[in-house]
């Protein structure tokens, strides 16, 4: 499989190779011509000097048609109430404290190994 593509890919860059030598062959011909060619274009229509008028369309719509229903309404019925236990949460502390807790390392901690010298 690999090679297959490897193939493909082989041929459409020699495609490419013998296109562009084409095309570079084609532009030097052009470019020994004295003159470039002059080809007749076909001359467009004149432009009209009045603008069409566009139709008057109504500015009011007729009543859009009302979907029959199919399945009758259902309702649902009423949620069943539980009753909610109350929660009682500890007591949050007055102040907090601003020290970060150290973690123990059971090695050198990294801060101390990288300010080590050499």
């Amino acid at each position: 499989m690999a090679t297959r593509n490897s193939l493909i890919m082989f041929a459409l860059f020699i495609i490419t190779i013998l296109s562009s030598i084409n095309v570079g062959l084609s532009a030097r011909h052009l470019l020994q011509f004295p003159t470039i060619p002059n080809f007749h274009m076909p001359n467009l229509p004149p432009l009209p000097s009045s603008i069409p008028k566009l139709p008057n369309f109504p500015t009011t719509l007729p009543p859009m048609p009302s979907i029959p229903s199919l399945t009758p309404k259902v309702t649902m019925p009423p949620m069943p109430s539980f009753p909610i236990p109350k929660v009682a949460w500890p007591p949050m502390p007055a102040t907090f404290s601003n020290v970060i807790p150290k973690i123990p390392f059971l090695f050198p901690s990294p801060i101390a190994t990288n300010l080590a010298p050499n």
